[in-house]
């Protein structure tokens, strides 16, 4: 009877396991599709899911992309540079603090920053709600003597949406607990803030593989 009860119980979990990771992977998929992924017009994509929009005179507006949004979440505080600082992509643009974690977001373009958004100061959730809009991070009075990073537009930038969903996946799938992964995604907000049920480590490496600018070398 002991052997059969034992039998009995590893079935029931192997089933248990194989239902969480079929219900894990869906809500990965959901949460990281980026089939449907548009951008507005004039609205260019840097390497490490910023981007920009030039507005005439010199001036870009910049912002986060809809992955980071999606994938990181409403944060507690978003750090932005103060008006008249100058910006470039090898100094520290925006850091989003969540806790004791956080991730640092260089700016793809070099210059002065002219405009800070209020709103995303007040109210980190601005930047996630609405990332190509009234989410916008600054506005830089840009450099074009300079070189910046190379930047992707209309169906090149929604292709390389697409392989960063496939990557981000296997970055979830090494790091996260079944059970966890299975359920993180439930409640109100079922396609945000992935990221914020992993630790420091976890932020640092999500840092380096997509939210950092490459090098000029």
């Amino acid at each position: 009877m002991t052997v059969l009860l034992v039998l009995f119980t590893l079935v029931i979990f192997l089933i248990a396991d194989q239902v969480l990771q079929r219900v894990r992977d869906a809500r990965l998929a959901r949460v990281t599709d980026m089939s449907q992924a548009t951008l507005p017009s004039g609205i260019a994509l840097a390497a490490n899911h910023t981007w920009v929009k030039e507005e005439g005179r010199g001036i870009c507006a910049i912002g986060f992309d809809e992955f980071i949004t999606k994938i990181v979440g409403t944060v507690e505080t978003i750090t932005l540079p103060r008006t008249g600082s100058m910006v470039a992509p090898d100094l520290a643009g925006a850091i989003l603090r969540d806790g004791s974690r956080q991730l640092r977001v260089a700016f793809p373009v070099q210059g002065r920053v002219v405009a800070v958004n209020p709103k995303v100061l007040k109210s980190s959730a601005v930047a996630s709600d609405d990332p190509y809009g009234e989410g916008w991070l600054v506005k830089v009075r840009a450099d074009h003597r300079a070189v910046w990073p190379s930047l992707r537009s209309g169906a090149d930038a929604a292709s390389w949406l697409r392989s960063q969903a496939d990557l981000v996946k296997e970055f979830f799938a090494a790091r996260v607990p079944q059970p966890v992964h299975a359920t993180m995604y439930d409640g109100g907000e079922p396609a945000q803030a992935s990221l914020q049920t992993l630790d420091n480590d976890a932020w640092m490496e999500f840092q380096r593989s997509f939210t950092t600018l490459p090098s000029k070398s």
